[in-house]
């Protein structure tokens, strides 16, 4: 039977205690009753079995992903480190070249060349720069220092402070 089954026959069950004539309807409506609330504390029982393996799995695989992503972070290190040291070679190549009035040159089997890059906008001071040109950001709330000056009793226009209600299984 399922949980929203057992709620509805629980329900009729009490409903039919006021319409109940006889001792003998209020007896087996009595014994209805008691099996409807075993068979709910089992439905209840089941469903705090899986929720608790359900968390279960997740804290495994959130310290799965934990591990995964400091050898991801750990791997990226190394490879922007990587990176670092090819720019700084590509620029102390760069800088020797110029050094010496060279722009290009056939090296084994490379073929170095210095060459302009694409053209790029630049600006100086960006309060200077037309509006127009200018990308708008929405602003963000601040919810920590908001919900603390609500909870130290600031009375803030549109702002309340909300507290919900969710099941815990011990």
């Amino acid at each position: 039977m399922k949980l929203y089954e057992i709620s509805q026959e629980y329900l009729d069950i009490m409903d039919a205690f006021e319409d109940a004539e006889t001792e003998e309807e209020v007896m087996l409506l009595t014994e209805r009753l008691s099996e409807m609330q075993e068979t709910f504390e089992q439905k209840c029982e089941n469903y705090c079995k899986i929720i608790k393996t359900f968390e279960g799995k997740a804290t495994v695989l959130k310290s799965e992903a934990d591990v995964f992503k400091k050898e991801y972070d750990r791997l990226k290190g190394r490879s922007d480190a990587m990176v670092n040291r090819a720019e700084r070679l590509k620029h102390n190549l760069k800088c020797a070249m110029e050094d010496l009035g060279i722009r290009d040159k056939e090296v084994g089997i490379f073929k170095i060349k210095i060459q302009n890059n694409p053209v790029k906008a630049v600006y100086e001071d960006a309060c200077k720069v037309p509006k127009k040109y200018v990308v708008k950001v929405e602003p963000k709330i601040d919810k920590m220092l908001l919900k603390a000056d609500l909870q130290a009793g600031l009375k803030i226009k549109g702002c309340k402070l909300d507290q919900g209600e969710s099941l815990r299984i011990r």
